[in-house]
């Protein structure tokens, strides 16, 4: 959505915290650094956010230097956003599942 409304580079700067999502992304990292005996596990929650406007921009702004141009289209992302994640939605929150991956290594 901010891709095509703002630019690439917004919604890569918004995208960092997911960075990690890839299980397999993990595991290379971890071994790059030059840990060894690697096991992963992975924990799924769900967390529950409020889904009012003012959240949302504060989200996407928040990690942003494209605050300006996202504002500028405020009421086109606001529209896109909800309904993009309509079927996340429960009572007037979004209820969103969460990865993690827990890795447990050795050095040497």
């Amino acid at each position: 959505m901010l891709a095509r409304r703002v630019n690439p580079d917004a919604a890569s700067e918004c995208l960092v915290p997911y960075a990690l999502q890839d299980a397999e992304t993990v595991r290379n990292l971890v071994v790059e650094a030059g840990f060894t005996g690697i096991e992963m596990s992975v924990l799924e929650i769900q967390i529950r956010i409020p889904t009012s406007d003012d959240w949302l921009m504060k989200m996407l702004t928040a990690r942003s230097s494209f605050t300006q141009e996202i504002e500028a289209d405020r009421e086109t992302i606001e529209q896109e956003f909800h309904a993009t994640l309509g079927a996340y939605q429960s009572n007037g929150d979004l209820l969103l599942p969460v990865t993690s991956h827990l890795v447990q290594a050795r050095t040497g």
